[in-house]
């Protein structure tokens, strides 16, 4: 009898876990499908203090169809439509010193999209720089060269965009902070 013991004490954990999770059968499956849906939405999850940890995420989308999805207010507005389809991205040259012994550096702006259908909607875009620039709103109608504004600057700010597209009266707008 002496050899069946330990057979005894490994088998009582898995049957207590046997019968705890049948017992509790529907309240485990509606924990798994609520953690399911928060992991489909993308919605930030943690099991224990040390354990499983899935951080917020954006939606992306990769076909031009799938942003009918994410429409919860008037159509009328393109920022409905195109808000998770579009985003700025920026390049910073490295630094020069210009003729007032300030460090200047070049910066490009583009336009980029998950598809480039959607790039083909967009009018124009008119980025609205710090104030302290000569002309702070620029207009760019270029769709060949993503709508790219370059400039040159001295410190890092805050810069928004607002994204005219065709068929639409309002635009979207974007932001984005240019760092060095």
């Amino acid at each position: 009898m002496s050899e069946w013991i330990p057979f005894l004490q490994s088998l009582v954990w898995p049957v207590f876990l046997a019968v705890f999770l049948f017992l509790a059968r529907e309240q485990v499956r509606g924990i798994l499908t609520s953690i399911k849906a928060r992991v489909e939405r993308g919605d930030p999850f943690q099991a224990g203090p040390g354990g499983i940890s899935f951080g917020q995420s954006d939606r992306k989308f990769t076909r031009l169809g799938e942003e009918k999805e994410v429409i919860d207010e008037d159509v009328t507005h393109s920022h409905v439509k195109y808000k998770n389809l579009v985003y700025l991205i920026h390049s910073v040259t490295g630094p020069r010193v210009g003729s007032d012994n300030v460090e200047r550096r070049d910066i490009g702006v583009i336009l980029d999209a998950d598809s480039e259908k959607v790039l083909d909607k967009v009018e124009r875009v008119v980025y609205h720089l710090h104030p302290t620039f000569r002309d702070p709103d620029m207009e760019v109608t270029d769709r060949e060269r993503r709508f790219e504004l370059v400039i040159s600057a001295w410190g890092q700010f805050n810069l928004s965009a607002d994204v005219y597209f065709t068929g639409y009266e309002k635009p979207l707008t974007l932001y984005r902070y240019l760092n060095f």
